[in-house]
């Protein structure tokens, strides 16, 4: 899976491999390269503060919004 910053988008949202919800972040708190997804002080479920490390290929889908969706 390949993820792109979209630059007119302030948030994205990905949902790992096993998570039913997704977790949203505001783009400028994501880093990521080849292997690895990084995003600090998200909202995961119920607006659960959320922070997460992973690799980009554990993760299933990818939202890109200017607005946050739930």
């Amino acid at each position: 899976m390949r993820i792109e910053k979209k630059l007119l988008q302030k948030y994205i949202a990905i949902k790992p491999s096993g998570f039913k919800t997704y977790i949203w972040f505001s783009i400028d708190k994501v880093s990521y390269d080849d292997f690895y997804f990084q995003g600090i002080g998200g909202w995961g479920k119920d607006g659960e503060f959320t922070n997460i490390h992973c690799k980009i290929d554990e993760i299933s889908s990818i939202i890109h919004s200017n607005v946050l969706q739930y």
